[in-house]
């Protein structure tokens, strides 16, 4: 199966599926001929508190990235705009309050989808929170990443911010997903916490749950039921990735220039093979890192920092390859 590759890493594990989104209400549900409008309204709002609060809490709980995102969908689930047409709906239609909050988010990501883009890509943020604000209203559970006891590769249809932000990092090896592109907000955070992700996957919810994959976010790639070979010749590979990444960092050894890539589209990365002695170079404090690995080596542009680790010796390369830095 083949994707796009947004946050980069190679990893092998057996295959979780994301449980169910929040169900659709039914359509045509109404309130009672003695519900009052006024009080069902209200119960929107405070459901759009209650996400909002929640949200915030898990916020608070993150770092980075992470809490800069769930910061936003705390402020999108209260949007005062969204909350204010969910309630007209119930206070002149006399909709039901879970099916009014459905309408009206489903009016918003209908807007959002038809500029494409970025734009079309916070539908999934919008999704999110009105699952959350239903499932309030209705008395489920929120929608939340499984838990099996084990690592594993998460699959779904699409991550929502709050699920991304809040993944364990001990169990979860590597996200795929159908939907998605390289700037939502799932391929932001993955990149954010180093876990291996590939978006727009077809046909990988066909997958059976508990299959082994083997995913590699370079060549966005998705293998399903590998063979001995491959599988191990991934777990080697991914190995002596995490060994390089393992070893001390030495300051201030000078890299010899190598050559330069792009992952995902439109992003620059450096490469810059070291002296066989040395193991990997710092050339100053990471600010923001993003890591590109290859078989050889493992690539890292912090901007404007640049870091980088020695695998092994590199491979041959043409000059043609080479391109001036954009920066740092």
């Amino acid at each position: 199966l083949a994707g796009i590759g947004v946050s980069p890493g190679r990893a092998s594990g057996v295959v979780v599926v994301m449980p169910d989104a929040v169900p659709e209400p039914p359509a045509g549900s109404t309130l009672g001929a003695d519900d009052d409008a006024d009080a069902a309204a209200e119960r929107i709002a405070a459901a759009s508190a209650t996400v909002r609060g929640s949200l915030e809490e898990a916020s608070r709980r993150a770092g980075g990235t992470a809490r800069e995102i769930l910061e936003t969908t705390a402020m999108m689930a209260a949007d005062p705009t969204l909350v204010r047409a969910a309630q007209q709906l119930v206070r002149t239609d006399r909709v039901d309050p879970a099916r009014a909050v459905w309408q009206a988010a489903s009016t918003v990501i209908d807007q959002l989808a038809s500029l494409g883009g970025y734009m079309a890509e916070r539908t999934g943020d919008v999704a999110d929170v009105r699952g959350r604000i239903v499932a309030v209203l209705t008395d489920r559970p929120a929608p939340g990443v499984p838990d099996p006891g084990h690592p594993f590769v998460l699959v779904a249809d699409d991550l929502a911010p709050a699920d991304t932000a809040t993944l364990d990092l001990d169990l979860v090896l590597a996200l795929i997903t159908r939907d998605g592109g390289p700037t939502s907000h799932t391929a932001i955070l993955a990149r954010s916490k180093s876990i291996p992700a590939i978006v727009g996957v077809t046909g990988i919810l066909d997958v059976e749950e508990g299959s082994m994959v083997v995913a590699d976010a370079a060549t966005g790639t998705v293998v399903v039921d590998p063979d001995e070979s491959t599988l191990a010749d991934a777990r080697a590979r991914i190995a002596r990735v995490a060994e390089a990444q393992a070893l001390p960092i030495v300051d201030g050894v000078l890299a010899i220039p190598g050559f330069w890539s792009t992952f995902p589209a439109r992003r620059s990365w450096c490469g810059f093979w070291m002296p066989a002695q040395t193991s990997r170079c710092d050339f100053s404090p990471t600010v923001t890192r993003r890591t590109r690995r290859s078989d050889s080596a493992v690539f890292v542009l912090c901007a404007p920092t640049i870091r980088c680790y020695a695998i092994s010796s590199p491979p041959s390369f043409s000059p043609r390859r080479q391109r001036r830095p954009t920066s740092g």
